[in-house]
């Protein structure tokens, strides 16, 4: 039997940094993805670095809702530090937001369904 649980919202970025700034645009998404745990709603934020691309990284977080990221986006920390990313980064940054569906089986195994949102 399948049971779906409450959707929650997903964020996938991915960021092109300047290859003489990208230790500075790691340390910037450290603090960035430090401080957006610490928020109310945030379920999860993850920095992950491309091993062969030093310049290139992704943020993954996981919200309890929409409303919860969209609060997220209004903070004026959080403003702040995005308008310092056009200066660190090389490319546009590529960002996706998602409805995460978690549906739990008979057996025990989980499965994510994407939806573009």
């Amino acid at each position: 039997m399948l049971r779906i649980k409450k959707n929650r919202f997903g964020v996938f970025a991915r960021i092109r940094g300047h290859p003489e700034r990208a230790d500075e645009l790691r340390q910037h998404l450290h603090k960035l993805s430090s401080l957006t745990r610490a928020e109310k709603g945030c379920l999860s934020c993850e920095i992950i670095e491309n091993s062969c691309d030093s310049t290139e990284f992704t943020l993954l977080e996981e919200w309890s809702s929409q409303e919860a990221h969209d609060f997220h986006f209004e903070s004026d920390l959080i403003r702040k530090m995005i308008r310092s990313f056009p200066r660190l980064l090389s490319k546009e940054l590529d960002l996706r937001k998602y409805v995460l569906r978690l549906n739990t089986v008979k057996y025990g195994t989980n499965s994510y369904c994407l939806a573009v949102g």
